[in-house]
């Protein structure tokens, strides 16, 4: 089912539903790479027609194209690049390592590169940064530390052969990057003082040492001694926007959804927001998104 909503709107202005085959695994994802095109990617499991379908509008979400397989790693997070035309895919694999593919919008790609399956490796929480439009790094955490690994820039880049080596980032996890014109951003969780208590970090991805830099923080231990799931997102303006759910010293379910914004690359944090002041502990797979003007939403 897509729906879009008009911004200040609170219904559908427009839906339509797309009959699939078998059935939906992962999340649904919608990149809008700009000039009118939306892009709907969705994994299909499993027999005849399995694999991520593609359904792509070119006149803002108004129609769309006919869905068709693009590929086959189902997106734990999907970006728009390396280049025009293509996507990129990273999955949530657990015990397999975890895979990237760039698939083309308008065709099938088959193969993929296993750049997370490094020796006693399990892959957790896939995700995809481009510090340059056409090299794109993928991040993944073991459930303890952090890793990465950069495309070489030339070759194919489903091709593992053609990425550079496995790079620790340090202790880690629940890992998501988000790109934007002011570069790559890293979520994160740590530990603060004891394994019940964490705190959601950011690092920016440098691309002339190719590294993370130090890590700063995104919510306060002092307000939330514990934090759960998480977006990033950065718009077209290059702002930054983090959300996640404060979870620990809150009595009942109320579990707050907070948010931090940078409007500097994520050198700076602007001071921590409250939107929802209760979620009831139902708040699962949280989706941000934002316009260049700042003006943006969480879907959960």
């Amino acid at each position: 089912v897509y729906c879009r909503v008009p911004r200040g709107a609170s219904a559908c202005q427009k839906m339509l539903v797309f009959n699939l085959p078998l059935e939906a695994f992962g999340e649904p994802q919608v990149l809008t790479p700009g000039g009118g095109q939306v892009v709907l990617l969705t994994y299909r499991c499993c027999g005849e027609g399995e694999g991520t379908y593609a359904i792509v509008s070119g006149d803002g979400g108004e129609t769309f194209g006919a869905p068709h397989v693009i590929g086959k790693v189902e997106p734990g997070q999907a970006v728009y690049g390396p280049g025009g035309g293509v996507v990129s895919l990273a999955d949530d694999v657990v015990t397999a390592g975890i895979h990237y593919q760039a698939a083309p919008l308008d065709g099938f790609v088959d193969h993929d590169a296993n750049v997370g399956n490094g020796p006693g490796l399990q892959g957790y929480d896939g995700t995809i940064g481009l510090p340059a439009p056409t090299t794109p790094i993928v991040a993944f955490d073991d459930l303890t530390t952090a890793f990465f690994r950069a495309w070489g820039g030339a070759g194919d880049v489903n091709d593992l052969a053609t990425w550079g080596p496995i790079v620790p980032i340090g202790p880690l996890k629940e890992l998501r990057m988000a790109t934007g014109p002011k570069g790559v951003v890293l979520m994160g969780k740590e530990h603060f003082d004891n394994p019940y208590r964490d705190v959601y970090t950011a690092r920016r991805f440098d691309p002339a040492t190719g590294t993370f830099g130090a890590s700063t923080a995104i919510s306060d231990p002092k307000v939330e001694t514990d934090v759960i799931f998480r977006d990033i997102f950065e718009d077209g303006g290059g702002n930054i926007g983090a959300a996640f759910i404060a979870n620990g010293t809150h009595s009942g379910k109320t579990d707050p959804m907070r948010y931090r914004a940078s409007v500097d690359g994520g050198k700076t944090w602007r001071p921590e927001r409250t939107l929802v002041a209760a979620t009831e502990d139902n708040a699962f797979n949280l989706q941000m998104g934002a316009a260049p003007d700042g003006g943006g939403f969480v879907a959960y």
